[in-house]
């Protein structure tokens, strides 16, 4: 089986992202296999303080990579590999046994062509493959419709009864403040601040981004915070509050927005 590892190896090497001697080695030999430019283009991106979701996110892509014809020189990768790969993702069954979603199939497409093009401007591929195919045979974006909820609609969802008002507080926290959930998720204690007014924020770094934010936080998102006696005996500070029944919900450990001290 062929690994992927999860650091790469141009952090041990000295000069530039691949290192001095291991890229001239690329260009005149033209024999990297396809396992080692992953690893080497994973440790880049780590090298670049790409945020963590992203080097993820990518590492998943590769993965997919790999897995469509296996290990082979970099140098062998054409137009017609690409062609397939696409039609590949389109055949790939998800976790829940369907297909992989347009937005998934795009997000994978979007890494691997940064990673040809990455290679192609350190001479590791003489151009990008994807380049030469035709428009119809990528995968492009679809237009959707975005959908909003309306006040009736939140109105509703604080007065229905949930079987789990972790889940519910937490999605209405998250229409009142506009956080998405994997930065509440990502909540910790010692984001939220109070200012000398005792107005309430919440300060993080997006997930998605990987840039700061400070969020004023409304008496409506306020208001769906947990208790503070959920805190009872526990630290305040470095500490994500987990639902009791997190197991219960789609994510296994889906923390539970915070309260202020």
């Amino acid at each position: 089986m062929i690994k992927i590892s999860r650091k790469g190896t141009a952090r041990n090497l000295s000069g530039g992202h691949l290192g001095a001697w291991y890229s001239l080695f690329i260009r005149r030999s033209g024999k990297i296999l396809l396992s080692e430019f992953i690893n080497s283009y994973l440790s880049h991106k780590w090298q670049a303080h790409a945020a963590e979701h992203t080097i993820s996110d990518t590492r998943t892509a590769l993965r997919h990579l790999l897995s469509y014809r296996g290990d082979m020189l970099v140098t062998e990768i054409g137009r017609d590999y690409c062609v397939g790969f696409i039609h590949y993702l389109k055949g790939l069954q998800s976790s829940h046994g369907s297909g992989l979603s347009p937005n998934t199939m795009l997000a994978y497409f979007k890494s691997v062509n940064a990673a040809f093009n990455y290679a192609a401007r350190h001479g590791i591929m003489p151009s990008n493959p994807f380049s030469s195919m035709d428009r119809e045979d990528k995968i492009v974006p679809l237009k959707t419709e975005r959908n909003f909820l309306t006040i009736e609609e939140i109105k509703a969802m604080i007065g229905a009864v949930c079987p789990n008002d972790w889940v519910r507080n937490a999605f209405l926290f998250s229409c009142f403040c506009g956080l998405r959930i994997s930065d509440i998720r990502n909540l910790r204690w010692e984001d939220l601040s109070r200012d000398s007014r005792g107005s309430i924020s919440a300060n993080i770094v997006v997930r998605k981004t990987g840039q700061p934010l400070h969020v004023p936080l409304s008496a409506s998102a306020i208001r769906f915070l947990p208790p503070q006696a959920v805190l009872k005996g526990r630290s305040h500070r470095h500490l994500r509050v987990v639902s009791p029944t997190a197991r219960d919900i789609s994510s296994p450990s889906l923390p539970m927005p915070l309260c202020p001290r």
